[in-house]
């Protein structure tokens, strides 16, 4: 007559996970970070870093295999409780061109229970709704990935972790322009300050310059920048000295919309008189630059102070 066989498991009771025995029931060792199972002899045995699932001596615990392999899905539903699920993160929104290839490196965080996290890329939306591709490259099984879009538009894609129990997802937006438009500049004013400090005296020649970006944000939205050139000092019958010479004040953003932002920029200059006589003019060159991070524009103003003798 066969003796009845009473497998009890606990799961990650030490740090090997083990299983407490009384008379007929033997022992089951549950590895409590990777599900894997083992049958032993003695409850030391338990102590191993890796459990296969293996037999032990005498026909009840070859009997006691049997039952356990029958029982491994429920075995597996009690360490998915102890389970914590992925954290994954895709990052802020994308902005591409068709022409390249745009880097996506997700993070991804587990507890490690069971098994190393799985990946998956899929497009969940695009120019062609759920019809919508990009290829993705090595594969879309990778957690960092290079991708490619075979149009313009706006994709959704979704990022997924997978680790043995629970499927983690989190999408990201991605704008593809077909290509980039060098950004261009149109200078809408130029208004010169001039202030002579009485006859002879230090005389200020300051301007704002109004100007407007035309560009279609991509890859990133234009930057204006500027430089002095060619600054001038004319006198009428003394000669006088730069006290201050031309400089840029500040160019900001004062208006517009997303394709066509509205500039100031602001800029000084002090001339001072050597001897005594009149000035005739200060004159100098205000560069203006529009950078979009792959493509440039500039566009040259003459700043042009005249004093009537």
């Amino acid at each position: 007559m066969r003796k009845a066989v009473v497998l009890v498991v606990f799961v990650g009771v030490f740090v090997g996970g083990t299983c407490v025995v009384h008379g007929d029931t033997i022992y089951a060792c549950v590895h409590n970070t990777n599900g894997k199972v083992r049958i032993v002899d003695s409850p030391g045995m338990c102590n191993n870093s890796e459990y296969d699932l293996s037999w032990g001596e005498g026909n009840d615990l070859e009997q006691a295999v049997n039952s356990l392999i029958a029982r491994i899905e429920n075995v597996e539903t009690m360490l998915g409780v102890f389970n914590d699920p992925p954290v994954v993160d895709c990052g802020e929104d994308r902005v591409t061109l068709m022409s390249d290839p745009l880097t996506l490196s997700p993070t991804a965080t587990d507890d490690g229970v069971k098994q190393p996290l799985t990946f998956a890329w899929s497009v969940l939306d695009g120019p062609e709704g759920e019809f919508s591709s990009a290829i993705f490259f090595p594969d879309q099984f990778s957690q960092t990935v290079e991708a490619w879009f075979p149009g313009p538009g706006v994709y959704e894609l979704q990022f997924s972790a997978f680790d043995g129990f629970v499927t983690v997802s989190d999408s990201v937006l991605v704008t593809v322009a077909p290509e980039n438009l060098v950004p261009s500049i149109v200078v809408d004013m130029v208004h010169p300050i001039v202030d002579m400090d009485g006859e002879g005296g230090p005389f200020q020649c300051a301007s704002n310059v109004y100007f407007t970006i035309l560009d279609d944000g991509f890859p990133t939205p234009a930057t204006a920048d500027g430089l002095i050139e060619s600054a001038r000092i004319v006198p009428l019958d003394a000669p006088y000295s730069w006290g201050i010479p031309p400089y840029i004040e500040e160019i900001i953003e004062v208006g517009g919309s997303a394709g066509e932002r509205d500039f100031r920029a602001i800029t000084n200059s002090y001339v001072v008189p050597v001897g005594t006589g009149y000035l005739n003019y200060v004159s100098y060159d205000l560069v203006i630059f529009a950078n979009d991070g792959t493509g440039q524009a500039s566009e040259t103003v003459s700043i042009v102070c005249v004093i009537d003798p």
